[in-house]
Parts: structure tokens; sequence; C-alpha cells
């Protein structure tokens, strides 16, 4: 794999590279998978090798021209389909991410509602206790300020 390291830099270093050093190029490149490929150093590799098998499709079979010829014109697109590809897909993963914070914030929310709610029924119970007590306590008031009145009436 060294050699087709150095055959991958000396590609991207010059313009002209043989049509042997071309296929072993092609061969080490066609074997990335696609997400390397469009790596912008692979990919200029890919498009000066296919320029330069394409010039010399006469070394090669009529179906293996054909196909060099359709891959140099289709693998521009391919690279850019597998870009929006790539933008979409990480957009799609960020979308998710957010949807499950939200849910996660929206299920804290709940629960702290549901608490509030608890803390506050128990608050009015309380309330309601003391308001019995204060009114007991108002009357039981009421009742010995009546005796003390009773008890000066008397004197």
């Amino acid at each position: 794999m060294a050699q087709s390291s150095e055959i991958i830099g000396r590609s991207t270093e010059s313009e002209s590279v043989s049509v042997s050093d071309a296929k072993l190029l092609f061969n080490n490149l066609i074997a990335l998978p696609l997400k390397d490929l469009i790596n912008p150093d692979n990919e200029a590799s890919m498009k000066n090798v296919l320029s330069t098998l394409a010039d010399n499709l006469s070394v090669f079979s009529e179906e293996q021209a054909k196909q060099i010829v359709e891959l140099k014109l289709n693998f521009p697109i391919l690279v850019q389909q597998w870009r929006e590809f790539s933008r979409s897909q990480r957009c799609s993963q960020k979308f998710v991410s957010d949807s499950e914070k939200l849910r996660d914030l929206v299920d804290t929310w709940v629960k702290d509602g549901e608490s509030l709610k608890v803390r506050c029924e128990e608050l009015e119970s309380k309330k309601n206790e003391l308001m019995a007590q204060l009114d007991s306590v108002g009357k039981e008031k009421a009742h010995i300020a009546e005796q003390i009145n009773k008890k000066f009436k008397q004197i």
C-alpha cells in the first residue's frame, strides 16, 4: 500500500501520470469507501486518473473503455450526491439529537409540574388546616372575652 500512497501523492503533485500508474492508482482509489473518495485530495486524484485513463482508452477492452468514460462523467455527480447525502444525514442526526433533548426537557417539565401541583395541594391543605385552627382560636378568644365580660358585669 506504500506504493499506492506514493502514487496518490504524485498524482496530486503533478498533472501527468503514466497509464500503468493511473491503473494502479485507480484500483487503489476505487477500493476506498465513498466517504474517503469525497476527500478533496482523493477526489482530485480520481479525476486526474479518470482523465488519464479516458485519454488512453485504446489500452482497454471496449467494455472497460465504456465503463471508464461513464465513470468519468458520473464521478463528479456521485461525489456531489454523496456530499449532499452526508450533509442531510448530519442534519438528520442533529434533528434526532435535538428532538431527544427536547423530549427530555418536556419530561422534566412534566415531572416538575406534577411535583409543583402536589406541593401546591399540600400547601392548600395546610392553609385550610391553619384557617380552621385560626377560626377555632378566634372562637376560643371570643368565648374567653365573653366570660371576662360576664365576670366584670358580676362585679
